[in-house]
């Protein structure tokens, strides 16, 4: 059995509100502090932490639905591309909780954008044990998040009406255990631009009753992919 232990609020009552709240964020869609950020280099390589630390090819990662967050971000916009843009603001609440207004944030001269947040934690290889937060702001990963939490709430609700209208912590599977991987599309000016995937392989429980891993999926057979190239996503 592979280990799954996620941090935080277990209890049924909470449990029971994330139909509403996870379906909230999906359409709404157009903070636990200390965890390392996790992300996607311009090379579509997943990374964690200061050290930039490579997630393991392949390897599972469950995503805690009770820490998933909704709000704003705003970044500076730095026209040379030798210098990195810096965060001005952050305004995160909890999924079940509206957004704060637009019109309340604090005006840094750049614009504010809807964000989303969530913890992971890594179920196997070196990243085992690893609990790091993930936040998207870009249209790639805002879309790919949007997929994620209709998943969320069609197999919370399932689970629910499985459990007699309630969910219980340690049979109800409603964590999302996911690989994490790429698209990428061409830009006409900027050549190929990486987008996140995050592909649900199977559900586990909130209190580590997950069911034993099938094992880690093979590299896909097409040579383009086997030559560790991402999917390629038509751009609407």
């Amino acid at each position: 059995m592979s280990e799954l232990t996620l941090r935080g609020n277990t209890d049924v009552a909470s449990l029971n509100s994330l139909v509403t709240a996870i379906s909230s964020v999906q359409q709404g869609i157009s903070s636990s502090a200390g965890e390392p950020y996790l992300r996607m280099g311009k090379d579509g390589l997943w990374i964690f932490g200061a050290d930039n630390a490579d997630v393991e090819k392949g390897s599972e990662w469950a995503i805690h639905p009770m820490s998933v967050q909704h709000g704003y971000v705003c970044w500076e916009k730095n026209d040379d591309a030798n210098k990195s843009n810096s965060k001005l603001g952050e305004v995160m609440v909890p999924a079940g909780q509206p957004k704060p207004l637009l019109t309340s944030l604090v005006d840094y001269g750049y614009p504010w954008a809807e964000q989303v947040s969530f913890i992971l934690v890594g179920l196997e290889g070196k990243d085992k044990g690893t609990q790091v937060k993930y936040s998207a702001a870009s249209k790639g990963g805002m879309d790919e998040i949007k997929k994620l939490m209709g998943l969320l709430a069609q197999k919370i609700a399932a689970e629910a009406q499985r459990g007699g209208g309630s969910l219980n912590p340690d049979t109800s599977e409603i964590v999302p255990i996911v690989h994490l991987s790429h698209s990428y599309y061409i830009h006409k000016k900027h050549g190929k631009i990486y987008t996140p995937l995050l592909d649900v392989v199977r559900w586990g429980t909130l209190n580590n009753q997950d069911k034993p891993s099938s094992g880690r999926s093979p590299d896909p057979a097409p040579a383009a992919e086997a030559a560790d190239e991402p999917r390629r996503r038509r751009r609407a």
